[in-house]
């Protein structure tokens, strides 16, 4: 009676939907013509599923602590480098930037973040609209304050001089700017799944990384020797991660307090996050 009533308040906080994206891996496959069985391997209990669900949170939870750290960074190189170059209000300048890249976006992100500047209750933000009336928002280094990640992934592609792009991506452990915005573009998708508390252990992603030659031997790659591509659920995403943290920070403790989070895991669910065989051995984990 206990587990039953851990159970009821379990899925009254949680709720049955949610709950259920997490059993689906614990269910006998469906019968032909069926999408679920909905019926449990036996032995498999209520606890194994809540464990899923915990796991699931922590590994957010995770993911979002190196996207604090790689936010940052991108937003300290890229605004250095830009000011440096082009000076402090280089972003209402629009000859700085691509106006033809995503249908003149460039306007719509410059526009925003001009309103934001008025709306904010931020003490720097309000201190600039006390003391001046022009330019119109305040200098680079305060206004990339207000950037979401995903706007800052939209200003770095915008950024027109690809020298400031290479620089911010060697600073960032990519050698080329391609690479870099491939790395970010998927780490946003990623990121606001997590900021939504959405499904991420097993998910697959949209937007995949793209094969990095100095991570090829810790990345899981799929697909014929042809047509070789990056595999897109969380463990190459979380190979970059890592991979970044560790330009900003070598001796990080990263890698190996998340790998402790994935060792408690089933074979069968590391395989299902895109483990491959072996992982723990692989450059990047070590």
């Amino acid at each position: 009676m206990r587990d039953q009533q851990i159970a009821e308040n379990w899925l009254a906080s949680v709720s049955y939907y949610r709950m259920s994206a997490y059993w689906l891996p614990y269910e006998k496959k469906p019968l032909k013509g069926k999408t679920r069985s909905k019926e449990f391997i036996e032995g498999v209990s209520f606890d194994d599923v809540m464990e899923l669900y915990i796991f699931d949170r922590q590994l957010r939870l995770m993911i979002m602590e190196a996207v604090e750290r790689i936010e940052i960074a991108l937003r300290a190189r890229w605004t250095h480098f830009v000011v440096m170059r082009y000076g402090s209000h280089a972003h209402l300048d629009s000859t700085n930037f691509d106006l033809n890249y995503r249908k003149g976006i460039y306007w719509r992100v410059r526009d925003s973040v001009i309103k934001n500047s008025k709306v904010s209750d931020e003490v720097f933000i309000k201190h600039y609209n006390r003391k001046y009336s022009s330019p119109a928002c305040p200098p680079l280094w305060a206004a990339t304050e207000l950037f979401t990640f995903g706007e800052m992934s939209i200003w770095l592609s915008l950024t027109k001089d690809n020298q400031i792009k290479d620089l911010v991506a060697r600073d960032l452990g990519f050698r080329t700017s391609r690479l870099l915005e491939g790395a970010i573009q998927n780490i946003s998708l990623v990121r606001n799944k997590c900021a939504h508390h959405s499904r991420v252990w097993n998910r697959k992603f949209t937007k995949r990384v793209r094969i990095v030659n100095e991570l090829s031997e810790s990345m899981m790659l799929i697909g014929p020797a042809d047509k070789v591509q990056v595999d897109n659920r969380i463990y190459n995403t979380l190979v970059v991660l890592i991979h970044m943290l560790k330009q900003q920070a070598p001796h990080t403790s990263y890698p190996s307090r998340l790998s402790q989070m994935v060792r408690l895991r089933s074979k069968s669910e590391q395989s299902d996050m895109g483990f491959p065989i072996g992982w723990e051995a692989l450059p990047i984990w070590n």
